[in-house]
């Protein structure tokens, strides 16, 4: 019997190594994931002549990893810790059974990027198993986040080249940084979910001051320099919240000038979407409209298993393959069935979030986890209205760590449940 007993202690103790060594080393591709996507232009290899960088690999990677090591731990030892949200998993179900009847090679790549960001909020309980475990995490992500930007710095001065031209109605042609990512909007909304979590370590004095301050100082710039109008209202949209919530300090006043700084400087842009005239023109959102309307007309031409469960991926006859409204793709990837559970799951997770922080005394929301939590699913709600932030895997793995732990500490005991065989 003693034997025995010393066998399992042993099974368990490996069991827990096996555990840690498997969770560090997915936490670190998830944190490492913005360095990898610098590699764009240097693949590993070709399959056909479609380039295969590593970053793609990495992406494919870590939700298999997840997904075989939670199945693995339900068959072994009959239970696994998960954030437990129906929701989520509904529309999980929702998109596995569209791709069963949607398979071709872009479907499988929108699928992974949809089941990434479910897969790792639900995991939130097995990745990381303490506070000290995810503000490890957060800082690293912060750290990480300098090399992007110093990329950007680069290009600014003409030392790096624009690799993405855009044109805007009151600038004309722009060479947009892009931090050396193929397209600037992976910067842009990856420092989206950033900013709320510097603020939130800052908050909680998790990170020197110095630090925290030429963090922001280093940072804020490039995103003005991006002249992305959708990335910088919504940094507007987060300062004016944590503005709300925090105290007379020196910090509040700094987010206050960078607030009333943004909107002078970019009125004009700003105008533009309060709409010169009325109506709501294509200036504003330049030309979506027409893009927005090809799409729902063709989704109206679907037949009815198809407008239920989607046509697998946003590609249409014409060659069109970006609606520009993570909104607009879901629904079209998926059908109703996973639209209307992607809405009901961000809108289910905001309402968590808003009843909690009405429980909390004002001047403890800013380090509570439930107001970073509202600022993200608020930040993806309002960014999908005319981008696709989850397509970025940079921005929606962050997203999903970061949120998912915050909906585990506002449930917790309640919301890390065990799911049994």
């Amino acid at each position: 019997m003693e034997t025995k007993a010393r066998l399992g202690d042993d099974l368990n103790m490996v069991s827990k190594l096996t555990d840690k060594t498997i969770r560090n080393f997915v936490l670190w591709l998830i944190i490492l994931k913005p360095i990898f996507d610098l590699d764009w232009r240097w693949p590993l290899f070709y399959i056909g002549s479609t380039a295969i960088p590593f970053h793609r690999i990495v992406a494919f990677a870590v939700p298999a990893i997840i997904t075989i090591v939670l199945v693995l731990r339900l068959l072994l030892n009959g239970s696994v810790r998960l954030n437990s949200n129906i929701l989520a998993i509904f529309f999980l179900v929702s998109i596995t059974i569209t791709l069963y009847f949607q398979r071709n090679t872009f479907s499988i790549d929108e699928y992974v990027r949809s089941y990434s960001f479910f897969i790792i909020f639900l995991s939130v309980p097995f990745l990381i198993d303490s506070k000290q475990e995810f503000y490890k995490m957060a800082k690293l992500l912060i750290l990480i986040s300098i090399v992007p930007t110093f990329l950007s710095y680069l290009q600014t001065f003409g030392l790096l080249p624009f690799t993405y031209y855009d044109f805007l109605p009151s600038i004309g042609k722009i060479g947009r940084i892009s931090g050396s990512y193929r397209h600037p909007t992976g910067y842009s909304n990856y420092l989206l979910v950033l900013i709320p979590l510097a603020i939130y370590l800052h908050a909680n004095k998790l990170i020197s001051k110095k630090y925290f301050w030429f963090w922001i100082l280093f940072t804020l710039p490039m995103i003005g320099r991006s002249l992305h109008r959708a990335t910088i209202i919504l940094v507007i949209f987060q300062l004016a919240i944590f503005i709300f919530f925090l105290r007379r300090t020196l910090f509040k006043y700094f987010m206050i000038t960078c607030f009333f700084l943004l909107l002078v400087i970019y009125s004009q842009d700003f105008w533009q979407f309060i709409n010169i005239g009325g109506a709501i023109t294509e200036a504003t959102f330049r030309g979506r409209g027409v893009t927005w309307s090809k799409y729902v007309n063709y989704f109206q031409g679907l037949d009815f298993s198809q407008q239920i469960f989607g046509f697998g991926s946003p590609e249409l006859p014409d060659g069109s393959f970006e609606p520009h409204s993570d909104w607009l793709r879901i629904m079209f990837n998926y059908g109703y069935s996973g639209f209307i559970a992607y809405i009901l799951f961000l809108f289910s997770i905001l309402l968590i979030f808003i009843t909690k922080l009405l429980k909390i005394k004002r001047k403890f929301r800013v380090k509570s986890e439930a107001l970073i939590g509202l600022i993200l699913v608020s930040t993806i709600v309002l960014y999908s209205i005319t981008m696709e932030p989850l397509r970025y895997s940079s921005f929606s793995w962050a997203c999903a760590l970061i949120s998912g732990y915050a909906y585990m500490m506002i449930l917790s005991p309640k919301k890390v449940r065990l799911l049994k065989k």
